[in-house]
């Protein structure tokens, strides 16, 4: 789970071609992620006979370049996992459910789940190899989370990738962690290639991968290298290990990287040898797209998609975000001592009524339209479109109300009493909302005005934080540091195949920037990753209780879903977008039809 500051937040592109019309006015209405979908499909086929020797020649879509730390795991910055995602991971298969496939002889470690036990035993595919021709060991996987949870690599590069409330169910990890074991007793090595990790106990974390590690470090690569300084050895930057379909083979720093295909690849040599990566700024997408220079855009910018869609040389794929967007009110502090969130009842952003009416003041479908012409919607639960088996039909969340949002107003006792057209506190006292907004993109100022123009209608006096959008850093820094000059902020979250979102608003989370908990919200997020919850019956109705106690409670606002776009030029022969594919397509399976990508 990738944590990510969207400072305002709409997040996708034009889709003019897709966006309905209705009413005399001719006034744009929105339209449904099923209307995307059907409009562009998670599947592109072209016709014509595959060539040989072709390369394939990647944009990456970023202005800022990567960081160049290479590892699949550990690398916690976007643009350095966009090179990695499709070439160089893939320990783990995932059923048609996006859990773990389990007993599978093909998959590249054979998973078996032991209830009674309540371990798994890993059984490593004997093809399943590094791109230097060693098999992938039970050392790696043990290295792998002997790392994750080291202090002092914790403390040297600020990671992420620990979760206590997750992970600490491994027997032996909370030790491990604390310092006060010398291995972790929970994983079981019973030979290089096998191995049992001991659980106390089975709950769909366990299923879905989020209590364990997904991918993992060659340990011989690091050998010797202090904990401190993994960041920057020369196997994560330089030269790093893949036993995915590609390897990278050349690194021009912030620029480009040069792929090749893994002979020892476990599904084959890949069909292309080559991939050349590049990184492309926002403002020359649109015309390298138009000379086709790229077969692949990957995280492109979407503000250009009704253009995108035009092009006869490029077809579009799309799938729902596994993601949230959100508003988020500042509620009270991190304990750090304790580890834990404190609730302050009398917080300034504390109150529901208020919480709810700034949700339905803001009309995200039209936010939509205005600024990614469709491909973004309102959002009326905190649960991913991309799980729709949890998500509670009858919850209907806070929508765009604003005579609504007068009336809570009212009733909570929010009421302008000296005329001047903005609220007072219940108390009486002067009400000024701190709005925290990043630059992420040209149009961040441009929206937040708009929220506070829409805030301003039901009486809310909110001003930019500052005076303006501020760097990601620094509001990430100044919300995790309970910065009190924040009130409000708009978040995003990239979600894994979990649905479990206990680390984004439980209790022991410091990643809960609102500060908001109570036993009923934390009750109601621990049943979600419940034993109980192996049972699905259980699992569906835990998730549509804590969408309840989410919408009575409102720790965050649902702002918006969005879709993932990507754009494929034509020489490419097959690409399959889905997050589920039943034959396992990946890039070793990659075809082209022309020596070079097709121009307009």
């Amino acid at each position: 789970m990738n944590k990510k500051t969207l400072g305002v937040t709409f997040a996708l592109g034009a889709v003019m071609a897709l966006t309905a019309c209705g009413g005399p006015s001719g006034q744009k209405q929105p339209i449904s992620l099923e209307e995307i979908e059907k409009a562009h499909p998670s599947i592109i086929k072209n016709e014509g006979n595959p060539v040989d020797d072709a390369v394939l020649k990647v944009a990456v879509i970023t202005d800022n370049g990567f960081k160049g730390m290479f590892q699949p795991f550990f690398s916690e910055n976007t643009d350095d996992g966009i090179f990695m995602q499709y070439t160089m991971g893939g320990a783990f298969w995932s059923d048609e459910g996006l859990k773990i496939l389990m007993d599978s002889d093909e998959a590249p470690i054979n998973v078996h789940l032991d209830k009674d036990e309540m371990t798994l035993t890993y059984k490593i595919n004997p093809k399943f190899k590094w791109n230097d021709g060693s098999v992938v060991s039970t050392d790696d996987i043990i290295k792998t989370y002997e790392i994750c949870v080291n202090p002092k690599f914790i403390e040297a590069t600020q990671s992420a990738r620990y979760s206590p409330s997750k992970m600490n169910i491994i027997k032996g990890m909370a030790e491990y962690a604390a310092g006060e074991a010398d291995h972790i007793s929970g994983l079981e090595k019973i030979s290089d290639s096998e191995m049992k990790i001991h659980f106390s106990e089975i709950n769909p974390g366990v299923l879905y991968g989020g209590s364990t590690i997904g991918e993992f470090v060659q340990a011989k690569s690091i050998e010797g290298v202090p904990m401190d300084q993994l960041m920057e050895c020369d196997a994560w930057r330089n030269n790093p290990p893949s036993y995915g379909p590609y390897y990278m083979s050349d690194i021009t720093m912030g620029e480009n990287v040069t792929f090749t295909a893994n002979p020892y690849y476990l599904r084959g040599e890949p069909k292309i040898k080559t991939l050349e990566f590049q990184c492309v700024s926002g403002t020359q997408q649109m015309a390298d797209m138009e000379a086709g220079k790229h077969d692949i855009y990957l995280s492109p910018k979407k503000e250009a998609f009704s253009q995108m869609a035009e092009l006869p040389n490029v077809k579009i794929a799309s799938r729902p975000a596994r993601s949230l967007n959100y508003l988020g009110f500042k509620c009270g502090h991190w304990d750090a001592e304790n580890g834990c969130v404190v609730t302050d009842p009398k917080a300034k952003m504390n109150n529901v009524n208020l919480k709810k009416a700034m949700r339905m003041a803001l009309d995200m479908d039209t936010v939509g339209l205005k600024y990614s012409e469709g491909l973004s919607f309102s959002a009326n639960s905190p649960l991913s479109p991309a799980t729709p088996k949890y998500h509670d039909p009858n919850i209907k969340g806070i929508q765009y109300n604003p005579e609504e949002a007068k009336k809570l107003l009212d009733e909570a006792g929010y009421k302008d009493i000296d005329g001047d057209g903005f609220r007072e506190t219940p108390d009486k006292q002067p009400l000024s909302i701190n709005f925290a907004v990043t630059n992420s993109d040209s149009d961040s100022a441009d929206l937040a005005q708009y929220y506070i123009q829409n805030w301003e209608a039901i009486g809310l006096k909110v001003n930019m934080l500052d005076g303006r959008p501020l760097d990601f850093n620094t509001i990430i820094e100044r919300l995790t540091n309970d910065d009190p000059d924040i009130d409000i902020f708009t978040m995003g979250w990239s979600l894994g195949s979990d649905p479990d979102q206990i680390n984004l608003w439980g209790k022991y989370t410091i990643f809960n920037d609102g500060r908001f908990t109570t036993p009923e919200l934390q009750d109601a997020l621990e049943a979600c990753g419940s034993v109980e919850a192996m049972d699905e019956t259980y699992e569906i109705q835990a998730y549509h209780n804590f969408e309840k106690i989410f919408y009575e409670q409102v720790p965050g606002a649902p702002l918006n879903h969005t879709v993932e776009i990507l754009p494929v030029n034509n020489r490419v022969k097959y690409y399959d977008f889905s997050y589920y594919s039943p034959d396992y397509w990946d890039w070793s399976m990659l075809e082209l039809t022309a020596e070079k990508p097709i121009a307009k």
